[in-house]
């Protein structure tokens, strides 16, 4: 008689269901699967519910205030748990698979794989059994538990084994630059600015005086609808004339006294690639009409101007406004919009960033952490658009098995076991609709040394 081991019973039962031999008691249609029999269908299921439930005494709940947030894995007969980090805070219990309850004597986070690895004064506990498979094929079938911890999933190992980079964070909030939505004029005398440049003393006054039409340049001019203000058609004249043909050739109008902030800004956009210069240009324009007539041009805020706040973002949840300007970053004065995106890429999500804002006459100091861009605009994407609940925590990942198992994020921390029943990783990501992430088994058993 031929005898056959139980993951080949499960192999087998899977071709029948998929080449239509088992059709829930019918004959089989083959243009169409019953929902029954596919990937994950009850009758689908039910075939690896025998094999999880051998090893559903390696998998616990980890509860906060009473809720499920996670899964664990057991790792060891004296209650050694791993699970991941960033979904829980302190009050914190471990409900095992006999429904006992147990609160962690010991926590220890890995924070460059976000794993934590907890113990529970626990004996007798049942630990998985690891895989020594490194690196599972695409294709190859895995199974893990759900977010009901007694139910399991099927999928597959759906790309290479690979590092996930860290991924910038997001402010979640559209910004422009201050001076490109001045509403009112900068000039605390439009009428004596226009005298002064029209009797041209200074090298800078003959110069504004050949290149601008000042006569129909009025306070007037600007009340009108769809009518810009004086000042601001004065700068989009200014932006190529007096900073490309002046200061950036190394030219200097006689007669200007350049305060430090202003010197400091040109140095910085002359050290820039050619093709990345005038980012800072209509800034510069105005810092220059300020230094060349301090005592007719009102001081104007630098900064970025926030023209939109995503809901459920960290700008949204510190209480950033629309109208806020964004003057500092971490103590680092921004003059530009694009100043404070260079800031926030070199942080990642999860980070604080501290912003200095004006809020009409006031002055504010917002504590902001980081989200994902993805998820802070997900129109942009239409995975995470269409993806429903994902981790918080999606990427920085020193190695990853990917796979397309669908388990939602209370699910991550428990097993991926190959059809061996053996542990070939732990689930520590879900992506997207399409994607969640585990960690090798190999990584993980080193950081457990490591956190031990």
């Amino acid at each position: 008689m031929l005898s056959l081991k139980k993951p080949t019973l499960i192999k087998m039962s899977l071709y029948a269901l998929f080449l239509g031999v088992v059709h829930s008691g019918h004959a089989a249609d083959s243009s169409y699967l019953d929902r029954a029999d596919r990937v994950n269908g009850w009758s689908t299921r039910s075939v690896f519910e025998p094999l999880y439930q051998k090893h559903r005494a390696s998998v616990v709940e980890i509860l906060e205030d009473g809720h499920q947030i996670a899964l664990g894995t057991v790792v060891s007969e004296d209650g050694f748990i791993v699970t991941k980090a960033s979904e829980f805070g302190m009050a914190l219990e471990v409900r095992d698979a006999a429904n006992q309850t147990y609160v962690p004597e010991f926590i220890s986070v890995d924070p460059k794989n976000d794993l934590a690895l907890l113990k529970i004064k626990a004996d007798g506990m049942k630990p998985v059994q690891w895989s020594d498979d490194a690196t599972p094929s695409m294709g190859q079938w895995m199974i893990s538990p759900h977010e009901d911890e007694t139910q399991v999933r099927v999928g597959v190992v759906s790309a290479t084994q690979r590092t996930i980079p860290k991924k910038p964070g997001a402010l979640g909030v559209q910004l422009m630059n201050v001076i490109d939505f001045l509403r009112f004029s900068s000039f605390k005398d439009f009428n004596e600015f226009r005298s002064k440049v029209d009797q041209q003393k200074r090298p800078v006054d003959q110069f504004l005086a050949e290149r601008l039409s000042l006569d129909d340049l009025d306070q007037d001019s600007g009340e009108g609808e769809n009518q810009d203000s004086p000042d601001v058609r004065i700068l989009e004249l200014l932006n190529d004339r007096i900073f490309r043909k002046t200061f950036v050739r190394g030219e200097q109008l006689e007669g200007i006294q350049l305060s430090k902030p202003t010197e400091e800004l040109l140095a910085k956009e002359a050290s820039q690639e050619e093709e990345d210069r005038f980012s800072y240009r209509s800034v510069l324009n105005l810092m220059i009409l300020e230094d060349a007539f301090p005592e007719l041009i009102i001081p104007q805020l630098k900064g970025g101007l926030i023209t939109g706040v995503r809901p459920d973002s960290g700008a949204e949840k510190a209480g950033v406004m629309l109208e806020d300007v964004v003057v500092a970053v971490n103590g680092q004065n921004v003059m530009t919009s694009s100043d404070i995106i260079q800031i926030v890429q070199q942080h990642g999500p999860g980070e604080n960033l501290k912003l200095q804002i004006h809020r009409g006459k006031q002055e504010l100091v917002k504590t902001v952490t980081l989200g994902y861009f993805d998820t802070a605009f997900p129109e942009l994407d239409v995975n995470i658009e269409l993806s429903g609940d994902i981790s918080d925590r999606r990427d920085g990942y020193q190695e990853v098995i990917q796979h397309e198992i669908p388990i939602p994020p209370k699910a991550m921390g428990g097993p991926l076991l190959d059809l061996e029943g053996r542990v070939v990783g732990v689930n520590i990501a879900r992506y997207n609709r399409v994607t969640t992430f585990a960690l090798p088994a190999a990584l993980v058993r080193a950081s457990i040394e490591k956190l031990k």
